[in-house]
């Protein structure tokens, strides 16, 4: 005979070979599905990726490109000597926050920076607007000088004054001398006229300088200013020095660092000078507010102009190789290059035109473009209307590999594409990301969601059926087990009263038996087998009634009380030989209920002889019957070995007995708890139990309590 394990490896072997093997097959080939399927997803995402960042490269190209032709549009037809040049550059740079500095490139080599205009320079000349000849009226300048400065004499000082701005053709000439007018009259107390005088030189003469280098402009405002406080015009005299000081923010003069600094110190003293002496009020605060405004604005122009003397300097050594050694782009005069200095790379274009060599009449134009600005103003918003948030994520790096620009979706995972901005002009590198993997996007709607589910639901189908194979087949051989083990066991229950029965009845019917005591006590042995015989034969057959839907029951009114009784007295009649008490505490008023006295008659007969069974060296039953939350409770108590807990959940079970060798010892077939569970729940009740180990148990059967007519029990 086989044992029940080897059953079992057997038949989930089969499971296995027939079903289990096959869907590991298909398992395998979802997910080689599946694998397949992310290759081609990944595939296609970095060609899409590579033509983004191809239409990026080509839109910030194209915004690149749209810059150098506003600036031929510009500057097409005119040099840096045209008056309207500077002003046309300024009103450009504008309108093109993405440019730094427009600049040119001489036939010597220099890189001069024409707009934004700087503050101040290293290579201002001596003079604007030539050289002339100052033999004729310089004599005539210095008597003024004399007559003013050393004798004193105003009168004749401004009569050789005068006389030189009369005489003299050359403008700057007529400057200086009107200045000097200017000056006297201001020290002869002429306030007036001195007023007028700085006025006229600073609107006909201001562009020039003098000749020892001062321009005209810058001096004429300053002198005016404290000509105007000197007649009590403070107002006037403020508004001058506004005008002076946005002037010199401006680069309306070509000014040395020197003189640049030497006007802002002189132009701080006299405003200083002036306002410590005024009266705190609203219009002192908003022009103390002005100045704060404009002084903020020289520190950034400062700043500014330092950084564009640091490019011509660099641009002066290396542009010029660097323009040779560059290809300029097929159909474009413009040629782009990169300048290195130290922490900073310069993005610059120049226009070339001919032979592409600078000269003295024709130099080259070219464009710094400010990097901060073409990241806020250029390159960002291009990504912004190309890569949009959510399918992709990107980073935008410096040459040191630092990240500059980021998508607002962290990067992760692997890059997709890469591309050098402007083929390699602006020193950046774009970077594109494969997103993070959603759910919904990657399960919900696309092609790997179906070998997904299928995988998953393949999976749970094997899993699901190995369990319930498993289950059942544990279930069948335990049952088989069971049912062996039953077999058996009511065999040897039959047996054993059959032979007692036998033996006693030869015994009796050969008449060995001669004492009456003796037979009376054999009659006993008789009737008491013979009732355990027929117990276990009903409980049997109503087990097959049950399994079999013909177990009905036939309900009459009853007095559980009086049933109770009866049922004690004769098992006790039974068992009392064995040394059995079996005590009753039946309620006086039992109620009458509508029960199958019979079927109720053997439930409790199997727990009174389920206690005296496991009642051990204990000789005492107690049966009990109580009204209780609106059932009518039958109870048997013994004082015997008890049960386990885990014990406890099985007992009711068909065929189960305790696995203790205390219970392994009784006689048993292991219906008898169950048939009395099948019986209360044919009545609408329930069973319980109550035990510890050592101590004993309790069985008890709750039958729902139905009122009976007085009728009804006649």
């Amino acid at each position: 005979m086989k044992a029940p394990g080897d059953s079992r490896r057997r038949i989930l072997l089969l499971f296995f070979l027939g079903i289990g093997a096959p869907s590991l097959l298909l398992g395998y080939l979802a997910l080689r599905g599946i694998q397949n399927d992310l290759a081609l997803v990944e595939q296609e995402r970095r060609n899409e990726h590579r033509l983004l960042s191809g239409r990026i490269v080509e839109s910030l190209e194209g915004q690149i490109e749209g810059v150098e032709r506003s600036l031929e549009g510009v500057t097409d037809g005119r040099n840096e000597s045209d008056p309207p040049f500077s002003r046309l550059l300024n009103e450009f740079r504008r309108e093109a926050p993405a440019v730094e500095a427009a600049f040119v490139l001489r036939g010597d080599g220099t890189v001069r920076v024409l707009s934004p205009p700087p503050l101040f320079s290293d290579h201002v000349g001596q003079a604007s607007g030539g050289s002339p000849n100052l033999s004729a009226e310089s004599g005539e300048l210095e008597r003024g000088r004399v007559l003013e400065l050393r004798d004193g004499d105003f009168r004749g000082a401004l009569q050789a004054y005068r006389a030189v701005l009369a005489a003299s053709a050359d403008r700057r000439v007529q400057g200086e001398a009107l200045a000097a007018i200017a000056r006297v009259q201001a020290k002869a107390g002429a306030s007036g006229r001195a007023i007028e005088a700085y006025r006229r030189l600073i609107s006909e003469f201001g562009e020039l300088r003098m000749a020892r280098g001062y321009p005209l402009g810058v001096v004429g405002r300053l002198e005016l200013s404290t000509a105007l406080l000197s007649v009590g015009d403070t107002i006037a005299a403020q508004q001058t020095w506004l005008d002076l000081h946005r002037g010199l923010l401006r680069g309306d003069w070509s000014l040395t660092r020197s003189e640049f600094d030497f006007f802002t110190a002189r132009l701080r003293e006299s405003v200083d000078a002036a306002l410590s002496g005024e009266i705190a009020s609203a219009s002192q605060a908003a022009y103390r507010d002005t100045l704060a405004s404009l002084a903020g604005e020289e520190t950034a122009g400062r700043l500014r102009t330092e950084e564009h003397l640091e490019f011509e300097e660099l641009a002066s050594r290396a542009l010029s190789g660097r323009l040779d050694a560059a290809v300029s782009r097929p159909g474009s005069p413009w040629t782009r290059v990169s300048l290195d200095a130290g922490s900073r790379t310069y993005s610059v274009s120049v226009r070339r035109s001919g032979d592409g060599a600078p000269s003295a009449e024709t130099p080259l134009l070219g464009v710094l473009f400010d990097q901060g600005a073409m990241i806020g103003n250029v390159l960002t918003p291009t990504l912004a209307a190309h890569a949009t948030p959510g399918a992709v994520s990107w980073v935008v790096r410096g040459r040191d590999g630092e990240s500059i620009l980021a998508s607002e979706e962290p990067p992760n995972g692997l890059v997709t594409a890469t591309a050098s901005l402007a083929s390699d002009f602006l020193p950046w590198t774009l970077e594109l990301y494969r997103p993070e993997s959603r759910f919904v996007e990657t399960f919900l709607t696309s092609r790997r969601g179906v070998y997904f589910y299928a995988f998953l639901l393949l999976t749970g189908i094997l899993v699901f059926g190995l369990t319930l194979t498993a289950r059942s087949v544990t279930h069948q051989l335990e049952l088989a087990r069971m049912k062996s083990d039953f077999v058996s066991t009511v065999s040897h229950e039959f047996k054993s009263p059959l032979t007692a029965i036998r033996q006693m009845a030869e015994m009796l019917q050969s008449e060995r038996v001669r004492d009456d005591e003796q037979r009376r006590r054999y009659y006993d042995v008789l009737v008491e087998q013979s009732e355990r015989l027929s117990t276990l034969v009903d409980n049997v057959l109503d087990l097959a009634r049950i399994d079999e839907g013909r177990y009905e029951l036939e309900r009459i009114p009853v007095d559980v009380g009086e049933l109770l009784a009866e049922i004690v007295e004769r098992v006790e009649h039974r068992v009392h030989h064995e040394g059995f008490t079996i005590r009753s505490e039946i309620e006086d008023r039992a109620p009458v209920l509508n029960l199958d006295a019979t079927a109720i008659t053997q439930a409790t007969t199997n727990l009174i002889d389920n206690g005296v069974k496991y009642s051990g060296d204990s000789r005492e039953v107690v049966v009990r019957g109580a009204s209780r939350n609106g059932h009518f409770v039958i109870s048997v108590e013994d004082f015997g070995i008890g049960l386990a807990d885990e014990e406890r959940a099985k007992v009711f079970e068909r065929f189960y007995r305790g696995g203790s060798e205390l219970t392994r010892n009784v006689k048993g077939t292991g219906l008898g708890l169950t048939l009395v569970k099948e019986i209360a729940e044919a009545h609408g009740g329930s069973v319980a139990v109550e035990s510890e180990p050592g101590s004993g148990s309790i069985f008890s059967i709750h039958v729902p309590i139905e009122a009976v007519t007085e009728e009804d029990h006649g």
